[in-house]
């Protein structure tokens, strides 16, 4: 694999890009590097990782690399805003003894936001947190209006630029939500994932379970996100049982035929958020607001309906931006 110091070619503009050092972001299937181009400016390499799998697996990720820079590259084109990573430059490299694989060059961000893995503590008030908020959902409103699903929103997949706006990363597992909604993948981050990532809707005759994802799941884990956010970093009840929690969620289910869920079941009554996880964010959002019963109130009753177990209730993009931007209203007069 590539190196510290090493530098590379890419064809596309035949500019010099030096690996610096590995980023402790990369995940299972993704090597990301800081790294520099010929004129000393920091940015970032993202490839495959080949190390130690079968063949299938290996073109497995060498198809998904493939189709993530396919997807940011069709973002980029149809974007309304800028809260999205941009793509700099993407070509196809010789590495070792793995042949050709694909190669990713993004911006480099140092900031990570809030309650990300290794983030250093940083300060913000309710304004701050609303505008994340909001700028995350406009993120996703470009996501869901060309009929993609991230499938993997978390703080760890959200950068902070040098003007304070947020940056979507990561779209490793992103799919189209017209041709994959009946899924038999339900790749999940523990504690972002919606229960209808946890559990799925049927059976196949060979076995296989099918799951139903929707653009619904961004809207939970955007609840999620919210949650964490405004509360300072707590998680809730349905978070806290983390995968151990969601395999035993798993067990009680499986084994029920004929296994076919419907909305009268409640089945995904387990992520439904405790009395002691309203009661917490109520206080902190009101201590947030400073007291203001009204705000408290209209932010309280937006993120648990972005946190609500039926997706179908979950209220749309267009909504939840429509509410933010009155309750930011709120806040300035």
């Amino acid at each position: 694999m590539f190196k510290e110091n090493q530098k590379i070619i890419l064809n596309t503009s035949r500019t010099t890009y030096t690996f610096i050092k590995l980023l402790d972001l990369q995940g299972n299937h993704a090597q990301v590097w800081k790294g520099s181009d010929n004129n000393g400016k920091n940015i970032v390499i993202k490839y495959p990782n080949l190390k130690n799998i079968d063949k299938e697996l290996w073109e497995n990720r060498i198809n998904r690399a493939k189709e993530e820079i396919s997807i940011l590259k069709r973002i980029s084109r149809n974007a309304l805003n800028s809260y999205i990573i941009d793509v700099i430059d993407n070509d196809i490299v010789d590495i070792d003894n793995y042949g050709t694989v694909p190669i990713l060059i993004l911006p480099f961000y140092p900031k990570k936001f809030p309650n990300s893995l290794g983030n250093i503590k940083i300060r913000y008030d309710l304004n701050q947190a609303l505008e994340w908020i909001f700028q995350i959902t406009q993120a996703l409103q470009n996501i869901h209006t060309l009929n993609l699903i991230h499938r993997d929103l978390k703080p760890n997949n959200i950068l902070i630029d040098e003007l304070n706006n947020i940056k979507l990363i990561d779209f490793g597992v992103c799919k189209n939500e017209m041709i994959d909604i009946n899924s038999t993948s339900t790749m999940f981050s523990n504690k972002w994932a919606s229960p209808e990532q946890i559990l799925p809707i049927d059976m196949k005759n060979d076995g296989e379970w099918i799951y139903k994802l929707t653009s619904k799941i961004d809207i939970y884990a955007l609840g999620l996100i919210s949650y964490s956010l405004l509360t300072q970093g707590k998680e809730t009840s349905y978070q806290i049982k983390g995968k151990d929690g969601y395999e035993k969620i798993r067990n009680k289910y499986w084994n029920k035929k004929p296994y076919r869920l419907k909305w009268i079941d409640g089945i995904y009554k387990f992520a439904e958020l405790t009395n002691k996880d309203k009661e917490e964010f109520y206080q902190e959002i009101n201590k947030l607001s400073n007291g203001n019963i009204k705000v408290s109130n209209r932010i309280y009753n937006l993120i648990f309906n972005l946190l609500s177990c039926n997706p179908i209730q979950r209220p749309k993009i267009q909504n939840i931006i429509s509410e933010l931007l009155n309750i930011k209203n709120m806040l300035k007069g």
